[in-house]
């Protein structure tokens, strides 16, 4: 396809893979619509786009509600008529034990890594259908082809993202419209920072090396697939070929590089939805399962290094465990430590040398749940 002159919507646009995606998009001629849920980082891209003589638009949406998604669609077909590239690429981390994760923490993942590309496809299928032409790319992973413990929910949406990507294109490559799933290794970015990755040496991508592999799908009509590196690919045949190796490989690298993450810089608006109400409910549930905890609060929106060592600490000792909560003002969240502890002098001791001076008060959780924090 000649990127120059069309129009391109990528969801997902306000950091990492989408912001890269647009700027290359826009680069090449492209009228991109830039889509995430922080309009003011969509501007910020829309006004760099525009600055370097580019044509762009912002139009906040939330791809895992189908009401925002449809308003996108209809938006992008009043102003511009069509869509001829779709790069659905929204996505949120999902790792941690599923048997620890939240009905909610579940529901999220599913809905914005799985059914986001769904919506944003049957939103904008009828325009590319009716143009007899258009490319829909969907930003999977490796963790699509490759199952990875500790990450179940996550690979499996991917896993889905794949699949429906393959379904899908040799369903509409006969009417024009090709589709793609691309699925990257591992790329450093807002939300997946693998800075535990790269402390050990391992290759982390850059997005723009991602955005050159859409860019090169979009313009070659590669389809149905593209994995990023090229060669990670060849790692399925081994899969096949070799599976007491393949499974003995595939631990040690979850052992090494493949932990779960925590975004550099939480979106409020994530933050919301795992606020002080499923915090609440998270402490009693484990209040149910393992008697009475008590949890510390500390520090604001705390350093990068700092949160690593509670991390590390709760990966040593299953007595502890760490949490976030948004604050009122929507722009900061509240660190708290749930410790399984059965006296105060027990959680005094442990939190203080995990915390030392930063603990800013403590509360005693029983049967009756949460109290004032």
């Amino acid at each position: 396809m000649d990127v120059a002159g069309s129009v391109a919507v990528v969801t997902g646009a306000s950091a990492g893979i989408g912001w890269a995606t647009a700027r290359a998009l826009a680069r090449e001629g492209a009228t991109v619509v830039a889509s995430a849920r922080r309009i003011e980082r969509l501007e910020e891209l829309v006004g760099a786009i525009q600055g370097a003589g580019g044509d762009a638009l912002a139009i906040p949406c939330d791809v895992s509600e189908w009401s925002q998604v449809q308003a996108l669609a209809g938006r992008v077909r009043d102003t511009y008529g069509r869509c001829d590239i779709l790069v659905n690429n929204a996505g949120v981390p999902g790792g941690g034990s599923f048997a620890e994760l939240s009905l909610e923490q579940i529901e999220r993942v599913v809905r914005t890594n799985y059914l986001g590309v769904l919506y944003g496809t049957k939103a904008f299928l009828p325009m590319m259908l009716a143009a007899g032409k258009g490319h829909v790319v969907n930003v999977a992973s490796l963790a699509g082809r490759f199952a990875v413990p500790g990450a179940s929910v996550y690979s499996s949406t991917k896993h889905a993202v794949v699949a429906f990507s393959e379904a899908l294109y040799y369903e509409l490559e006969p009417r024009g419209v090709l589709v793609t799933t691309v699925n990257p290794g591992l790329v450093a970015t807002e939300t997946f920072p693998h800075r535990d990755a790269i402390e050990r040496g391992r290759r982390v991508m850059k997005p723009e090396d991602v955005s050159r592999a859409i860019l090169e799908v979009v313009k070659r009509g590669i389809a149905p697939e593209r994995s990023v590196p090229r060669w990670l690919a060849s790692l399925q045949a081994f899969r096949l070929l070799a599976p007491p190796l393949y499974k003995f490989g595939l631990r040690q690298v979850v052992k090494r590089a493949m932990k779960p993450t925590l975004s550099r810089h939480p979106d409020p608006s994530d933050l919301r939805r795992d606020g002080e109400e499923a915090f609440t409910s998270l402490v009693q549930n484990e209040v149910k399962k393992r008697g009475p905890v008590i949890t510390y609060a500390f520090s604001r929106n705390p350093r990068d290094d700092f949160v690593e060592v509670i991390k590390e600490a709760a990966e040593a000792d299953d007595r502890i465990r760490l949490a976030a909560v948004l604050r009122p003002d929507s722009h900061s969240y509240q660190a708290f430590l749930i410790l399984y502890v059965t006296t105060r002098k027990e959680g005094r001791d442990l939190a203080h040398d995990l915390l030392g001076t930063q603990v800013s008060h403590e509360n005693k959780m029983g049967t009756r749940g949460l109290k004032t924090m």
